[in-house]
């Protein structure tokens, strides 16, 4: 008996994690961001969610001085629909594809309570700028706001990038409240 393994399509799943952000900002964690990146082998697109309090005040598209990113939770598509936890565990929702955008943000909202507590109250302009965001990807490319293997954290603008191209350059989005 041969076993095969399923390939994960990347970008969609990407796009459907794009929408679950969205819907949990629609549910009220306006104060959520995500801070995409390109892995240090330049492999893999990742990225990080975490609250606005742990956003830098100087630049919107990077972490707060003094902030551990290991501690907030790591979406990593290309495993499928899963999260890397503060507690050093994995989360996978299997059969994703087959999920609504709401019942994704269900089990995000369960899984991750704690943090989305304090994602809880308005952010408009990051929401208004979440939504430019997607416009600007559409559904064929991810954002990334720095590559790992990268030493200049001064950037300007995020890039959409697809599976082989640089796209278009992305607005940083607005800043945060840490050091």
């Amino acid at each position: 008996m041969e076993v095969t393994e399923k390939k994960v399509n990347v970008i969609e799943c990407c796009h459907k994690f794009f929408l679950m952000v969205k819907e949990l900002h629609h549910r009220g964690f306006e104060k959520l961001r995500i801070i995409p990146h390109i892995s240090n082998t330049g492999m893999y697109w990742r990225c990080f969610l975490a609250p606005k309090q742990m956003i830098s005040k100087h630049n919107g598209a990077h972490w707060g001085r003094s902030v551990r990113a290991w501690d907030y939770p790591l979406f990593f598509p290309a495993e499928g629909f899963m999260f890397h936890t503060s507690d050093r565990e994995y989360i996978r929702y299997s059969e994703w594809e087959k999920l609504s955008i709401r019942a994704m943000a269900d089990l995000f909202q369960r899984d991750f309570s704690d943090m989305l507590d304090i994602c809880k109250g308005e952010d408009k302009e990051y929401v208004e700028w979440y939504a430019d965001m997607l416009q600007i990807i559409g559904n064929n490319e991810v954002p990334v706001a720095y590559d790992n293997g990268d030493d200049d954290f001064s950037y300007l603008y995020w890039e959409s990038r697809g599976l082989r191209t640089v796209g278009e350059k992305i607005p940083i989005p607005p800043v945060g409240d840490a050091e």
